[in-house]
């Protein structure tokens, strides 16, 4: 049985990243976060992004997985993407790394944040 569209990049993606083609499987994954990308998926392109030292893009994609997972009521996920994005950015001062970028991601990082420590 042929999959869908979005379930053969997700596991193209997925074999992409396993066999280190970084740049293939992000391409993929791009490709999955305008089409339903989920939270592992996002996660998945920040990693991809930090091995190709695409570093903002990498915090950002990580952001966006953090703030889908909570969107979605997964702490734990959400805990996880954030994690990953401190030590992506620079351990225990992530807010200040993002608040560079000029955008609101610093904002979106605290009020996350903040919502795990409730």
């Amino acid at each position: 049985r042929q999959g869908t569209p979005l379930e053969y990049a997700r596991q193209k993606a997925y074999e992409l990243l396993h066999s280190g083609d970084l740049l293939s499987a992000s391409l993929c994954f791009e490709r999955l976060e305008k089409h339903g990308a989920e939270y592992a998926d996002l996660l998945a392109l920040a990693k991809c992004y930090a091995g190709l030292c695409r570093r903002d893009d990498a915090l950002a994609a990580a952001l966006r997985a953090a703030s889908q997972a909570a969107d979605k009521g997964d702490a734990g996920a959400c805990n996880a993407a954030l994690d990953w994005l401190d030590s992506t950015a620079a351990p225990a001062d992530a807010a200040s790394v993002l608040k560079e970028r000029g955008d609101s991601s610093d904002d979106v990082y605290k009020e996350l944040r903040h919502r795990l420590s409730l």
